[in-house]
């Protein structure tokens, strides 16, 4: 027969036994010389404080503001449930809304986070991420001012609220024009022809309508004033650059994109031409300047003189007669267009600068507006709109641009197209240099585009919008919808670096989406195929945000990347609901090209999901990885109101060592996950603004409640290979007064019973009968071979369970020849072990340090490493038993 191989001799062993035969309890065991023997077979150092036990407790606190007097189920669960919709129940409990369920639990040691879910009477589940501190998890279900596991913040001040949604004023603009006002324009108005769209003021007179004389004694001069911000060193007028020494990939930029403007070396304009074209020039240097400057590139032009046309000065003579007289526009020269018919040529713009006197009042108008109740089609190549030029279209009029076309609306230019009025064509039109004087850009019609440029400035669409690629390039690059917009794409790149979206209505884009800021209005409905925010375009150091009204719905079906973006619903009892397909990284599946982050020691960056939001991901990426968090996990993680919820152990090692105060609380951990469709809310109608939100019905979650296991040697002086007995434990399905109990193996010679308390488990069977098999053979260690090693299982048996009964701190024990062998205490050798899930034990004769050379890092001398906590899920190959 074949005995296990014990560091004594079979006879000292057999002595032993005999002299402990009938004892009971392991105080009758000689400790030293288990200790001793545990610490030339494990090579571990073994002192007064060591504890083996991979559970401990954790007390829990959850406060639910629901439906009033209405019950609700509390479940900790060890994983993200939401993730093939299976949950691994590590405890339950009932709240009745408006009060706090209490009550303690077992986890495995090193366990920071566990997911907290409140289901409701009908079956939804609303789940968040909540931290355990201290042996402690602390949360709320509910209510404005609830903060999520407030002893993570014991050593602060106290928590900040963030911005709410419900304080975000959507701004709205009024129709920009009277039909008093559009009709006093158009009967002053002229329709553009060869003659009146070249000829500039360089003839105007100086009348009095009288018969008198204007006798001249010097002909009137050209003031040159300079262009503001710059200096003048001379009346030829150019400017210079300071190219240095361009890389090769810089120098192919400016072909790319300037070249076609100016040449290489300089921008300016020839004498002959200074004056009749000198302003075209001024707004062609504007457009490379912030090319440049939009590009990152803008040291590269050191600007030394650009003169400017200004007003003729007083001529030197007097009238005849002594009456006062005035300067005349001469009628060739034409301010004011309209077309009322076909137009397909173009309209040279004129001074980017109106005239002003002293005191800044406008003097003399020098930008031309066009008013469009027919049909202007640009011809190809580029259109340039002067400064604070007005381009108007009318109820039944259209611009129309094609492909090879671009209307380019420089220095505050302004758009408006008024209701019935409309913009076709795929070519493009772009904005620069902010808002125009008269006020914001407008649609009340209808705009279909092939590419919309709205670079520093504000433009409202209160109509219908269908644009090919949407751009936004620069700071406060604002777009207002309060009506319809659908956009096929807005990837990320220079040209949609900083565009923010305050959406009203419905936004629509197909493809994929990059901004700086969303803000959904009440019942509003945001689209992207993909979806990427960030603060960074800027180069500033503020937060990116999303602020969601109630019942606002933002519908991302394939990925999104957060960088350092605030995310803020409202308050009451309304949610905005968020519905993401995956949350990603730069170049993962989706090729996204922003990093999702969250903020930990940046100074004044924080990011948080805030106030009553449904976050639902339809495919969350999680890892096992303490340190490196996945995109999803980092998402996840804002759901806490605050930047540091030990997703990973690296955030709880720097809390340990005092750095909570990098921590700190931006939101009030009021936001949940969900099920996308699942959460019993009032179904919101279809709309013009909304395609609704009809909830489905609840998913049930397929839970199975924790498993433990516990593992013994039958001596103590053993080889703790840890398989004398292995049975696992867990709460029944459906009766949490039952525990179900599987003897899973036995590697003893020994006769063994198991017992739990003063309960005999099995029906007092000893264990290798228990599993049909032999006394003194070997069960489940090793390789079948007929005789001494055996392969078999056993019925799991079902028992009640005690009163007070805890997983970690079970009193399961064996019966043995040399004694009652229990988990082991403080101080003691490890003959008998707690250990979450379903563990694998070690073959037979090959101790544990062997099986998982992880458990040796962590019991390491004078503590334990808490970065191999989780050991146990790490077995070397070929070295533990394969069921």
């Amino acid at each position: 027969m074949i005995v296990k191989k014990y560091l004594m001799s079979g006879v000292a062993a057999l002595a032993i036994g005999l002299s402990l035969a009938g004892c009971s309890g392991d105080d009758l065991f000689t400790q030293e010389d288990a200790i001793k023997n545990a610490e030339e077979v494990l090579g571990i150092s073994i002192d007064a404080d060591r504890n083996w036990n991979m559970a401990t407790q954790v007390t829990a606190n959850v406060a639910v503001t629901g439906d009033y007097a209405v019950n609700y189920e509390v479940v900790i669960y060890e994983n993200n449930p939401f993730v093939d919709n299976k949950g691994t129940v590590l405890a339950k409990s009932n709240v009745l809304s408006g009060s706090t369920a209490s009550f303690e639990f077992t986890v495995p040691k090193g366990l920071k986070l566990v997911y907290v879910c409140l289901r409701d009477a009908k079956g939804y589940n609303y789940v968040k991420p909540v931290g355990i501190v201290d042996g402690k998890l602390d949360t709320s279900f509910g209510g404005a001012d609830t903060v999520s596991s407030p002893s993570f913040f014991a050593t602060r001040n106290g928590a900040t609220r963030g911005t709410e949604a419900d304080d975000f004023v959507i701004p709205t603009a009024d129709v920009p024009f009277t039909s008093e006002q559009i009709s006093a324009y158009m009967a002053n108005a002229k329709e553009p022809n060869d003659d009146n769209i070249y000829h500039n003021n360089d003839n105007s007179t100086w009348v009095d309508g009288t018969a008198s004389e204007w006798v001249v004694d010097q002909q009137a001069a050209i003031i040159w004033p300079t262009l503001p911000g710059f200096n003048w060193n001379g009346a030829g007028g150019q400017i210079a650059n300071n190219w240095g020494n361009p890389s090769d990939e810089d120098r192919a930029w400016f072909e790319a994109n300037c070249r076609p403007l100016v040449n290489w070396q300089w921008v300016y304009y020839p004498d002959e031409d200074k004056f009749n074209n000198q302003n075209a020039y001024i707004d062609l240097f504007w457009e490379v300047y912030n090319k440049c400057q939009n590009s990152g590139r803008g040291d590269w032009m050191s600007v030394y003189t650009w003169p400017v046309k200004g007003e003729k000065t007083e001529e030197v003579g007097h009238w005849t007669d002594g009456t006062e007289g005035h300067m005349e526009v001469d009628q060739n020269w034409v301010l004011d267009y309209k077309i009322t018919g076909n137009y397909n040529k173009m309209i040279p713009v004129v001074a980017s600068e109106d005239v002003k006197d002293d005191d800044g009042n406008i003097t003399k108008r020098m930008h031309r507006d066009v008013y469009i109740s027919g049909k202007w089609t640009l011809p190809e190549g580029e259109q340039r709109v002067g400064g604070n030029a007005n381009i108007v279209i009318l109820n039944g009029g259209e611009l129309n641009i094609p492909a090879n076309s671009y209307m380019s609306c420089v220095n505050q230019a302004r758009l408006v197209v008024m209701p019935g009025g409309k913009i076709t064509g795929e070519g493009k039109i772009a904005f620069t240099n902010g808002t125009a004087e008269d006020g914001p850009g407008y649609n009340g019609g209808t705009i279909t585009i092939g590419t919309f440029c709205n670079n520093y400035g504000t433009f409202f669409n209160y109509g219908n919008m269908t644009v090919g690629t949407l751009e936004g390039p620069s700071t406060n690059s604002l777009y207002v919808n309060h009506k319809r917009m659908v956009v096929t794409q807005a990837p990320k790149s220079s040209t949609t670096a900083n565009m923010r979206i305050i959406n009203a209505c419905w936004f629509y884009c197909t493809n994929g989406f990059a901004c700086r800021n969303i803000v959904q209005g009440e019942n509003a409905y945001f689209r992207a195929g993909n979806l990427e925010l960030s603060c960074s375009n800027d180069q500033t150091h503020d937060d990116s945000y999303i602020y969601a009204k109630g019942n606002s719905l933002i519908e991302v079906p394939g990925a999104v990347a957060l960088n350092f973006v605030n995310i803020v619903g409202p308050t009451g009892d309304n949610y905005a609901f968020l519905q993401f397909g995956y949350v990603e990284g730069a170049s993962e599946a989706h090729n996204l090209s922003t990093a999702t982050n969250y903020a930990v020691a940046e100074g004044t960056m924080t990011t948080a999901i805030s106030n009553n939001v449904y976050l639902s991901i339809d495919n969350p990426n999680l890892s096992d990885d303490p340190y490196n968090l996945t995109a999803c996990e980092k998402v996840i993680n804002m759901l806490n109101g605050t930047n540091a919820y030990f997703y990973g152990k690296k955030m709880a090692d720097q809390y340990a060592q005092g750095g909570a105060e990098l921590y700190s609380q931006v939101g009030n951990g009021n936001a949940v996950m969900v099920r996308k469709g699942q959460y019993n809310t009032a179904t919101i109608p279809a709309s013009e603004c909304s395609p609704g939100i009809t909830p489905d019905e609840p998913e049930e979650i397929e839970e199975e409640n924790k498993v433990w296991s516990y593992a013994f040697e039958d001596s103590y002086h053993c080889d703790y290979d840890m398989n004398d007995v292995v049975i696992r434990v867990q709460e029944k399905e459906g009766d949490a007064t039952k525990l179900i109990v599987t003897l899973c193996c036995t590697g003893a010679s020994y006769n063994l019973t198991v017992h739990l308390g003063d309960l005999v488990i099995f029906g007092d069977t000893e264990v290798h009968t228990v599993l049909g098999k032999p006394a003194g053979t070997f069960v489940n260690t090793g390789e079948p071979d007929g005789n001494q090693f055996f392969s078999a299982s056993a019925a799991p048996t079902e028992i009640d369970k005690p009163d007070g009964f805890t997983f970690g701190r079970a009193d399961f024990w064996i019966e043995s020849p040399e004694g009652n062998i229990h988990v082991a205490t403080e101080g003691q050798d490890p003959h008998g072990i707690i250990v979450p899930g379903d563990w694998k034990w070690p073959i037979e004769y090959t101790p544990i340090t062997e099986a998982y050379p992880e458990f040796s890092q962590y019991f390491i001398e004078g503590g334990v490493n808490e970065d191999y906590a989780d050991w146990y899920k790490h077995p070397a190959e070929g070295k533990v038993y394969e069921e």
